[in-house]
């Protein structure tokens, strides 16, 4: 690698320590299904997000600028063209457990109704065994998107509008559309599997089941990529916000003006 930056080949060799650690960890899967299926929810959904959450939410930076934001108390459109409207706050610190909780019920509900409209018998033999092994790949990239989220609100990034006093939040912006679609599909899969069961008592039996086998683990993947991931990709998306788009941490003032308090969606107080 003559020729190559020491930080290039630095990072170069750490993507190659990770890929035989993780074929190692493989190997080891092959031994049980149950081994395959930890291996499947818990490692390498923490894997992938190493190597690609913060290029995911510098795509979703990117969608973001390109789209129009509708404020919520105006009607008036905006359209973010440059970054000059964005800002990076430093405001989170760290999560206690029940934010966690919270967060891990976001990607365990989208998973859960991919998995209704998928396999064909929701039990325990079926999880563990080695059939299921193509419905458990789908976790890494809901888990990633979820991850995605995170970054992006805790990078304290942010849309700032001080003509018209409008402040959002990219991570609460990006996890709506999320969380709105893992509502709708997981309603969808219950009335879909209702449908297909005829029966909504074994419906909530097999919803039970899923509860029971996936939740624990998806809580202790959401736990370790607090403990262990979620810092590293901070600083690597941090990195791409200073070096790509000039974005440090700052302090920025500006003029709050009075205005009414809406109750309603209709703007009638």
């Amino acid at each position: 690698m003559n020729g190559i930056p020491k930080k290039i080949q630095s990072v170069f060799e750490e993507v190659e320590r990770l890929i035989i650690f993780m074929l190692a960890l493989f190997a080891v899967s092959l031994l049980h299904p149950t081994l395959m299926h930890l291996y499947l929810i818990i490692i390498l959904p923490l894997v992938v997000s190493y190597l690609f959450t913060p290029y995911v939410a510098d795509f979703v930076f990117n969608l973001h600028r390109k789209i129009i934001t509708i404020p919520k108390v105006r009607t008036r459109l905006i359209k973010p063209t440059s970054i000059e409207y964005y800002y990076r706050f430093r405001l989170q610190t760290g999560a206690n457990l029940f934010q966690i909780l919270v967060y891990s019920t976001y990607p365990f509900l989208f998973f859960v109704s991919i998995l209704f409209q998928t396999i064909p018998q929701p039990n325990v033999s079926y999880f563990f065994g080695m059939a299921s092994v193509f419905n458990m790949l789908v976790f890494s990239p809901i888990f990633v998107l979820s991850a995605v989220i995170w970054v992006l609100d805790w990078s304290g990034l942010r849309y700032v509008n001080a003509r018209s006093q409008y402040i959002e939040r990219l991570g609460v912006w990006f996890g709506s559309k999320f969380r709105g679609l893992t509502g709708i599909f997981a309603v969808a899969s219950l009335i879909w599997r209702i449908a297909v069961t005829g029966d909504i008592f074994l419906t909530l039996y097999e919803v039970m089941q899923i509860c029971v086998i996936f939740y624990i683990q998806i809580l202790i993947t959401t736990v370790f990529y607090f403990w262990f991931v979620l810092q590293r990709d901070l600083g690597k998306f941090e990195q791409i916000l200073s070096r790509k788009y000039k974005i440090k941490p700052q302090r920025v003032e500006f003029d709050l003006k009075s205005t009414p308090f809406y109750h309603s969606s209709d703007g009638k107080s």
